[in-house]
């Protein structure tokens, strides 16, 4: 039986966009969306804009984000992947790939990063009839089908979240960045502004970061939180959310961002 442990979080501050980060802290993009969820970190690495315009994502992440099956030669650098009755052979450093049998080219390559492939999620999801698109406006690939969120982790948040809610994407994310703290833990800073048209009354703003880590995930819990409600958050206000937390050596961080009825 797999260990999945709620650890609550510890502190949560609300601060306004105008207080500046600590120099040494670095603001990470926050590029990806699949459904009500934002994608933050991904290890070994945050999802990221390539050379060439692509967004790409580990390999791992399709196994355990979106539920798929995947296989990796570390020898000739080549991943084996099936997700949604498809089949693809991707190869680092390569344009050419195999969808369904068929030798397709692409317009990047998968890259490694810390010995973990990393490959264009449009071009893995453009073959099925999953919708997504790339947002302009919020510089953000949104991706809208519950097939891709059938991973352990938003498994995991949706028996944990009671929440009422009234609009689901009523912030958008737009960065994040973390630092070591005293006593050992970590501080994660979100960056997230108001989309909604209006003022988002006291309590009502629901920036709520999951982690995990191998079968062990941690949020705040809904029925007994840690945190206090967050304060108004004006219409179009840039806020930013933080959060301290003592898990080590993370996997994934994702979030939702609504507003509570």
């Amino acid at each position: 039986m797999k260990k999945v442990v709620v650890i609550l979080c510890l502190f949560v501050l609300l601060l306004s966009d105008s207080e500046a980060y600590a120099a040494k802290e670095k603001d990470i993009p926050i590029l990806l969306k699949l459904n009500d969820y934002y994608i933050l970190y991904t290890d070994p690495h945050a999802p990221f804009i390539d050379k060439n315009g692509r967004l790409l994502i580990p390999l791992k992440s399709v196994r355990d984000l979106m539920g798929g099956t995947i296989e990796y030669n570390k020898k000739n650098k080549t991943a084996y992947v099936q997700l949604l009755n498809h089949h693809y052979t991707f190869t680092v450093g390569s344009k050419t790939a195999i969808v369904d049998e068929k030798v397709v080219e692409m317009d990047t390559a998968p890259v490694l990063i810390r010995n973990s492939m990393f490959f264009p999620i449009k071009f893995l999801l453009e073959k099925t009839d999953v919708k997504l698109k790339w947002n302009e406006l919020l510089g953000i690939l949104e991706i809208y089908d519950e097939r891709v969120t059938s991973g352990e982790i938003f498994t995991f948040f949706k028996d944990q979240d009671y929440a009422e809610v009234k609009d689901f994407h009523a912030f958008h994310l737009i960065s994040y960045s973390i630092e070591k703290v005293k006593n050992g833990e970590t501080r994660i800073r979100i960056k997230a502004k108001n989309i909604t048209g209006h003022n988002v009354p006291v309590g009502k703003a629901d920036i709520h970061p999951i982690f995990s880590k191998g079968d062990i995930f941690s949020t705040d819990s809904y029925t007994r939180p840690m945190q206090k409600p967050l304060k108004m958050v004006k219409k179009d206000e840039i806020i930013t959310y933080t959060h301290i937390f003592d898990m080590k050596n993370i996997d994934y961080i994702i979030s939702v961002a609504r507003e509570l009825k």
